[in-house]
Parts: structure tokens; sequence; C-alpha cells
């Protein structure tokens, strides 16, 4: 085999494949075991070294800043320890994949755009559909995952967690897939792959039973509807994402109907409630922001570097702060969380860039991530989604893939 015959961006294929398809392997290393993704990133990291002369050095503000916060992660892990390190390592993934996917040789080796998005819809439609067809089915978990339950008057049912650790992550997953395939619908048209993705990720919506996803989706679908209020196939798109939530809630009625009762009962609570009583809303968080806030007052020299990315949760007792810029505030100081904000601006104007693109695939994908991440910016205010390190990469990957595609499509 010749180094011209590596195919960079197969590791990231394969990465994204077993990500979104299978869980953990069965052994006692981290929160649920490892996972046979990181070996992906790994052929990828050193596809990326043997072929060094490949690479666009010219990084823009996105890349700068991506690689500027992975660093700065790692550097406050001196505080947090190994595991400390090894999350800071896994967030580093991520990054590698904006890097490799819009500078490196990757990008220079990937097929059409058009291509890779029917497949990650099609990657997303089995990954979501084995995660709603586990949840009817109750099976055992293959491995340890986080016990995430809702009890009914018929019984404990265990929410909807697909191949991931935690219900949370894999309604995220859901939200990701619903606006795509929103967003494909609306420049595409709806076509059999967006329907049937559509449908699938609203009913693994409801099943994860995530307040926050939801937020995330409802945010993102009125970045959609204000984005495209001119364009020809909005009333299409309304019309099937009402069809859509109509069946998915009907049939999920009769599948499982106390478990969606309590569920849109849960949603119009927080509705009714959000501002007349906000803190019932946040409830049993209120406790744990408190307690982030108090590891700073310990010794106020701390905002400056933290005590370590995503240290609190693997910390003696574990804190889950359940507050993305809160935690980071924590954890890796004012510069972590500042870097943060800096860069979720700066893929929201990537993402705005080339929703506007002359290419069809790529305005899809820009358009997908601006809503996407509206929604996902409002979600970090109650989940710590930065050590999602899985999903993480496929996010930012395909933002990247579709920003060299406009770039080169616009000279």
């Amino acid at each position: 085999m010749t180094l011209e015959s590596i195919r960079p961006w197969h590791a990231w294929a394969g990465f994204a494949a077993t990500s979104l398809l299978l869980p953990p392997l069965p052994f006692e290393v981290g929160s649920s075991g490892p996972h046979l993704a990181i070996v992906f990133a790994f052929a990828a990291l050193v596809t990326g070294a043997l072929r060094f002369g490949d690479w666009d050095r010219r990084f823009g503000p996105l890349e700068t800043v991506a690689a500027a916060l992975a660093g700065w992660f790692l550097v406050t892990s001196v505080w947090g320890g190994t595991s400390s390190a090894a999350r800071a390592v896994l967030f580093g993934v991520a990054v590698y994949a904006l890097l490799d996917l819009r500078r490196g040789p990757s990008s220079r080796s990937a097929p059409e755009l058009e291509r890779v998005l029917v497949w990650l819809l099609g990657l997303g439609l089995a990954c979501l559909a084995w995660g709603v067809v586990d949840f009817l089915l109750q099976l055992e978990p293959p491995v340890r995952f986080a016990e995430q339950t809702v009890t009914t008057p018929r019984g404990i049912l265990r929410r909807a967690q697909g191949v991931f650790y935690e219900a949370i992550q894999f309604g995220n997953v859901c939200a990701f897939f619903l606006l795509g395939a929103a967003a494909f619908a609306v420049r595409r048209g709806v076509g059999r792959l967006s329907l049937a993705v559509g449908v699938v990720a609203c009913s693994g919506l409801v099943f994860s039973f995530s307040r926050a996803a939801a937020l995330n989706v409802a945010i993102g679908l009125m970045v959609l509807l204000w984005m495209e209020r001119r364009s020809p196939g909005l009333r299409r798109l309304v019309l099937a994402a009402a069809g859509v939530t109509a069946a998915v809630v009907g049939v999920a009625w009769l599948v499982r109907p106390v478990f969606v009762h309590i569920y849109l009962w849960r949603l119009g609570y927080t509705v009714e409630n959000i501002l007349a009583d906000p803190v019932t809303i946040v409830g049993a968080r209120l406790e744990s922001w408190s307690r982030a806030l108090a590891v700073l007052a310990e010794a106020p020299g701390r905002a400056l570097h933290g005590v370590g990315f995503a240290a609190l949760a693997h910390g003696d007792p574990p804190l889950i702060v359940d507050n993305q810029f809160l935690s980071l505030l924590a954890e890796t100081g004012l510069p972590g969380v500042l870097g943060t904000v800096v860069l979720l601006v700066l893929i929201l104007r990537t993402a705005s860039r080339v929703s506007r693109s002359g290419d069809p695939a790529a305005s899809v994908v820009g358009l997908w991530s601006l809503c996407f991440w509206c929604g996902q910016i409002a979600q970090m205010f109650w989940v710590d989604l930065l050590t999602y390190w899985r999903v993480l990469p496929v996010y930012l990957g395909l933002l990247a893939w579709a920003d060299r595609v406009a770039s080169e499509r616009a000279r």
C-alpha cells in the first residue's frame, strides 16, 4: 500500500459509523467503557501526520480559536488529574475533525458532499431507529449505562438511550438529525429519506424524555422558519412537520400512552411555569449550580484556570453541573468560558455564511448547522454538552467539510 492510496476521510467515515451505531465495549474503563470510534480517530491522526505536507496551514479564525481552546482545556488538566486530561484529549478529537476536514488531507480526498449528506442521514436513521426499538422493547443494556428511568403507574420504564451512555445524549442526537431532516426538506424537498429521519427522530426525542433536547429543536425550528421565511418550500415543510408530529404522538400514544401523557404534561408544565415560577423548572440543578460556584468561592484564584476540564464530574464526590458555561467557569476559568463563547459565535457565523453558498449540498449543511447550533447553545444552559466526544466530531466535522466546499465554490 502506497501513501497515495490512503484516503484519510475513510477514518472519519469509520468514526461516524461506529460512534452512531455501536455501543461502548464491555470493559470497565471510564464511565461506560472504551469505544471503537477512538481507533478511527487515531487512524485519522496518523494519516494526517503522514500527509503533513498536504495541510493548508492558513487557519481561519474558527480553526485557530478551536485549536487554542483545546490546548487550554489540556493545560487546565494539570489541576484535574488523568481523568481531566483524558476528557480534554477526547474534546480534542472534535477539534481535530474540524481542522482535518477543513484544512487537512481529509478535506482534499473526500467524496462529494451530496453523497456524504445522504449517507450521514442514513446513519442517523439507523442510529435513532435502534434507540426507538430498544425503548419499546426495553431491552437489557449490553454495557453499563446511566440509570435514567421514568416511573409510571404501570411500572418503571428506562428512557430511550440507543447506543449512548445517557438519554440526554440520545435526545441531543435526535435534535441534530431532526433539524437536519428539516433543513434538507426545506431546501431540497420533502423526500422519503428526510421524512423517515424526521419521523424516527421525533419519536426518539419523545422517548428520550429530554426537555433540553426539545428546547434545542424548538429554537432550531424557529431559526429555520426565520431563515426560510421567503422560501417556496417552507409551506411544504410546515405541512410535513405537522403531519409527522401528529403521527408520532398518535402512534406513541397507542404504544406507550402513560409515558407520552407524562412527557406532554412535563413539557406543558415547563412552558406554563418557565416565567411564572422558574425555580421549580430549574429544580435540583440549583443545588449543583450553587456547588459549582462554591468551588470558585473556596479559592478565587481558580477563576483564572479552574480545577481542570471535566474534573467536577469525576471528582470525589462527583458533581454534574448541568450548565456548560458554569461548569467551564469552574473547571477552565475565565479563559475557558470566554474562549468557548467566541468559538460558538464563530460556528454560527461560519454556518450562516455556508447556508448562503451556491453549492446546494453545502447550503443544506450550513442551514442545518446554524439551526442546530442555535438550539445547542440554549441547551448548554441545561447540559454539559462539550463532553459528548462521540458526536461532537460529527457536528463540527460536517460543518467544516461544507465550509471547504462552499469556499471552493466561491472561488
